[in-house]
């Protein structure tokens, strides 16, 4: 395989600049999302800066699409609208709805009408758990986000509460997990999560991957059964091997970021300074970079 890497947008050095692509600054940018009713632009959750900001890809130029330089709460259009800690992105079936995973909530930015929400939790905040109407659930960092466009349900991998939540039809409730630190598989009741981090839903529409900060694996969730299993990793150890999936080893901190390209499953290995692949055709797990990258 040819892999090539490029820098689309930022100088490397920390700060705040809209403009040209490659003049431009962001502060810890994490959450990426690819939005067409924005032109085909880029949305960068840029957390350092409390802000989301949209790269627009051809011709190349970065504005700020939401947030103001400052954590809040606020509710509103996207020049008045505070956001505290965007993380990760998931974008509607109609590509016009970006939804957010905050400190404490789940936030929504309407591309199309430019308006920032709140889709379920305590913006104000308040972090916890709680399931139940949108509006007085809790989350704890809240992470991973995916939307399932056969329900108009979002997934959500609530890391400090050790679950996978769902959002669906006003309501929050929990799909995986049991709030316990731990390594589970099994149905929900049972299953035991450790940070759960990266969320990706296999085409599908049913087998949801999720990667996890303290177990150094990759697991899945079957939704249609609550079945949690093995996908990647040896849960509970930590390294690098490439390998067959039941044997690759995955750096400290674990896998972060995931996301499908077909059936491959593209991991962000951070320990380890690695991209990483899961090959569907053979199930194994391969570095996608032939050296080691500084994070």
């Amino acid at each position: 395989m040819t892999s090539e890497l490029r820098t689309l947008s930022g100088t490397g050095t920390p700060g705040f600049w809209d403009g040209g692509a490659r003049a431009a600054e962001f502060n810890m940018p994490v959450g990426l999302a690819l939005s067409t009713a924005v032109s085909n632009k880029l949305i960068v959750a840029d957390v350092g800066n409390y802000v989301l900001r949209s790269v627009q890809l051809f011709p190349q130029g970065v504005i700020t699409l939401a947030g103001g330089l400052e954590p809040g709460s606020a509710d509103g259009g996207v020049s008045s609208a505070t956001i505290t800690s965007p993380s990760h992105m998931a974008v509607d079936a109609a590509a016009e709805v970006v939804y957010v995973s905050t400190d404490a909530a789940i936030r929504t930015i309407n591309t199309a009408r430019m308006i920032v929400g709140t889709l379920a939790g305590t913006a104000t905040g308040s972090r916890g758990f709680q399931d139940g109407a949108a509006g007085s659930a809790m989350f704890d960092l809240p992470k991973g986000i995916v939307y399932r466009a056969s329900d108009a349900s979002v997934f959500v991998a609530d890391s400090n509460n050790h679950r996978i939540r769902q959002v669906f039809a006003g309501s929050v409730s929990t799909v995986a997990g049991t709030g316990s630190a731990g390594y589970v598989n099994g149905e929900l009741g049972t299953s035991e999560l450790n940070q759960p981090y990266g969320l990706a839903l296999h085409s599908n529409n049913d087998d949801l991957y999720f990667s996890e900060v303290g177990n150094g694996c990759i697991r899945k969730l079957t939704i249609s059964t609550g079945i949690v299993a093995d996908v990647a990793g040896q849960c509970g150890t930590f390294g690098h091997n490439d390998s067959a999936a039941a044997s690759a080893l995955f750096g400290t901190g674990g896998p972060l970021g995931i996301a499908f390209s077909g059936d491959d499953l593209w991991i962000a290995d951070p320990g380890n300074r690695f991209v990483r692949v899961l090959w569907a055709s053979n199930l194994t797990v391969a570095t996608a970079k032939g050296e080691r990258m500084r994070p």
